[in-house]
């Protein structure tokens, strides 16, 4: 977008004009990026550190070669009340070589993914909805 900007810059000559464009568009794009991983992780009230946990799971993705389609269709059929251990089951399944997957790695997708079942169970008791409602809302 630099470039682009430099591009144009020729036409408009107005530096200040579109110093302000890209600035906005960085604000615009962490904004939609949050919306949208929000919705991949089925949360849809945004609380305080949203941020955090979905940098923590990009994080994670990155660590370990994962499918990134079973992994968010497998996060969608976890349910607030399962365990940590259960929920991993799930999302386990979109790893491509699970058998290499170390245990520090392990235990920190556990450590994720309690966090994770915290903010669903608050999500579901700020919508009212119980599990099963919750569940068909969420996917």
């Amino acid at each position: 977008l630099l470039q682009l900007a430099n591009a144009l810059y020729e036409l408009i000559e107005d530096g200040p004009a579109l110093e302000k464009i890209l600035n906005s568009y960085k604000e615009n794009y962490r904004t939609k990026h949050l919306d949208m991983m929000r919705s991949k992780m089925g949360l849809s009230r945004p609380q305080e550190n949203d941020r955090e946990l979905i940098a923590t799971l990009e994080h994670h993705l990155q660590l370990h070669e994962t499918d990134m389609t079973i992994f968010f269709r497998e996060l969608a059929q976890v349910d607030p009340q399962m365990d940590a251990d259960k929920a991993f089951l799930h999302i386990s399944m979109a790893f491509y070589d699970l058998e290499n997957l170390s245990e520090p790695h392990q235990w920190s997708w556990l450590e994720w993914l309690e966090s994770y079942l915290k903010r669903l169970q608050k999500e579901q008791d700020e919508s009212g909805l119980d599990g099963i409602a919750f569940a068909f809302a969420k996917a």
